[in-house]
């Protein structure tokens, strides 16, 4: 499905967010990126600048002793047809990274005119009840936010949304958006049963 909204930024009158809420194919990457350019042409189609995949949307989400086999660097060449979509359409995605150390981390890439305008490496790894982050990746350890054509942003993955310093730091830093992606399918909360750190998020 994809989902769209409009926010008025300082660059443009307009900016137009497409939401690609995609559900990967657990471990494959071909399938994965198929569905990508499928979402990618969707959201050029609607005259998006920006379109937003879920974490980790290349693999997907439970992969386990998988993500050895699915850690990539990011400029490995099988991303190659999305660094050229980008030059259409800012992309935002998820994927398990593999860094110059040999460690997996949980990755979200922003692409923008065929490049790496960014990269945010989840910093807070959840590891209780079903999850198990802490076991296969390693964390990040900063929130930057960075300059697109559209403004400046900021990007957060999941449980990094439920700890309030995450944004200040990025309200801080100049972030106009922040783009916080998850691989959840919890529905939404009512707005009396929102958790303090997202109200102290409206009202930063």
């Amino acid at each position: 499905m994809i989902g769209k909204f409009h926010l008025s930024m300082p660059k443009k009158p307009k900016l137009r967010i497409a939401l690609a809420q995609i559900r990967p194919t657990l471990g494959d990457l071909h399938a994965n990126m198929s569905k990508h350019l499928e979402y990618i042409e969707k959201a050029v189609g609607e005259k998006a600048d920006i379109v937003l995949f879920p974490e980790l949307s290349l693999t997907g989400y439970s992969l386990k002793d998988a993500v050895v086999d699915m850690a990539m660097k990011h400029d490995d060449s099988r991303l190659d047809p999305l660094y050229q979509a980008s030059k259409n359409i800012s992309i935002c995605l998820g994927m398990v990274e593999l860094t110059d150390d040999f460690e997996a981390k949980n990755t979200n890439l922003f692409l923008e005119d065929g490049k790496l305008v960014a990269r945010h490496r989840k910093v807070y790894l959840p590891t209780y009840g079903v999850y198990e982050e802490k076991r296969y990746f390693t964390p990040g350890n900063r929130f930057r936010a960075f300059d697109s054509a559209h403004g400046r942003f900021g990007m957060l993955i999941c449980e990094d949304m439920w700890h309030t310093s995450s944004m200040g730091i990025l309200a801080l830093d100049g972030a106009l958006i922040v783009f916080a992606n998850s691989a959840g399918i919890l529905k939404g909360a009512q707005a009396q049963d929102k958790p303090e750190n997202i109200q102290i998020w409206e009202n930063l």
